[in-house]
């Protein structure tokens, strides 16, 4: 066999081994399956464009031939090379540039630099990978990229100040639990830049929700360090809370059927049972009773999560009574539209 068909084959086989393996990192999720698409297609075009014209690459002359030969041989490690970058938008970016540079080399040397229909097909496809590359960047990778660098940031701050937690009035019997919490944000912190940098996002937003549930703990476990500010903050929350549960009450009783008033009744005394527990927290606040002040706090809670359980309850055998009314507007929405499709499709008729 002579050099030119194999040179030929080598055209065709090279490119197309390269476009199995690139970009198969990424497989697995929506994100990736398209970036492993995105950056498939010019090599598959390329393929194919070698296939059908092959008897151009064989009337080359001798030195142009051999320069295809080693730029396609060349293009394997480069591609492996390409293919371990991460994040997915480095990958794609890089990737345009090793497109771009074959496109380029096609219409140099197969087309003598003429810019064909071909040509102009390769280098739209080479675009592809930088385009969808610099999408993925600023819509998905920045903020996630942001959330991991703030985590890593509280990650250092708890661990720098973990030690003060023995000096705390509030803090000294946490160390145990909130250590294991601190182990937990920096496994998750790992697990959400794995999902990140194989183009995982729904996957790595889920793992970053998680691990904000651990970082909201050691955030109000750190505040405490600081007693007098951090229990002001929670006294001040809880009144708001109560407020708030108390106007719900009021407005539940006006809806509910007299026989039962007896429950939002009770509801409402609870209520204020719980406003007594959280005014004798301000006075032990204000007279520096700091811990005794933390323990009313934790029952106040208690307390308000089981009235809001109470009141949902209650709003759940409220609620019956209103999808009727949506049923009955989405009725009538779907009459009116059918009845505009029909005097659309009359007029239509008549003009005909």
């Amino acid at each position: 066999m002579s050099e030119k068909p194999i040179i030929a084959i080598v055209s065709i086989t090279i490119p197309a081994l390269a476009g199995f393996y690139v970009g198969m990192p990424y497989i697995g999720s929506l994100i990736g399956n398209i970036v492993y698409l995105v950056s498939v297609l010019f090599l598959l075009a390329f393929v194919v464009v070698n296939v059908f014209y092959i008897q151009k690459i064989e009337d080359l002359s001798k030195g142009k031939s051999y320069f295809i030969c080693i730029a396609y041989l060349l293009a394997i490690p480069i591609i492996y090379l390409i293919n371990s970058l991460k994040p997915p938008s480095i990958f794609l970016v890089c990737l345009f540039f090793l497109y771009f540079f074959l496109a380029l080399m096609w219409t140099f040397i197969a087309e003598k630099k003429r810019l064909t229909n071909i040509c102009t097909v390769l280098f739209i496809l080479c675009l592809l990978p930088l385009i969808f590359g610099l999408y993925v960047h600023w819509i998905y990778e920045g903020p996630i990229y942001d959330e991991i660098r703030y985590l890593e940031n509280q990650k250092e701050y708890y661990e720098t100040h973990f030690d003060d937690l023995n000096y705390g009035i509030l803090t000294q019997y946490r160390t145990d639990s909130t250590k294991n919490n601190i182990r937990e944000l920096e496994e998750n912190i790992e697990e959400t830049e794995e999902c990140y940098l194989v183009a995982d996002f729904s996957g790595a937003w889920k793992k970053i929700e998680a691990t904000n549930e651990y970082n909201n703990d050691l955030k109000r476990t750190f505040e405490l360090l600081y007693p007098k500010k951090a229990l002001y903050d929670e006294l001040r929350g809880l009144d708001e809370e109560l407020v708030q549960l108390n106007s719900r009450a009021y407005s539940i009783k006006d809806m509910i059927n007299p026989g039962e008033g007896y429950k939002v009744e009770r509801i409402l005394s609870d209520v204020n049972i719980t406003k007594n527990k959280a005014d004798e927290a301000w006075g032990l606040y204000r007279n520096g009773r700091y811990e005794e002040t933390y323990e009313f706090i934790v029952q106040i809670n208690t307390d308000i999560s089981d009235i809001k359980e109470r009141l949902d309850r209650i709003e759940i055998l409220i609620k019956p009574q209103k999808p009727q009314k949506k049923g009955l507007l989405r009725g009538f929405e779907a009459f009116f539209a059918i009845a505009g499709l029909l005097a659309v499709t009359y007029l239509l008729r008549r003009r005909e």
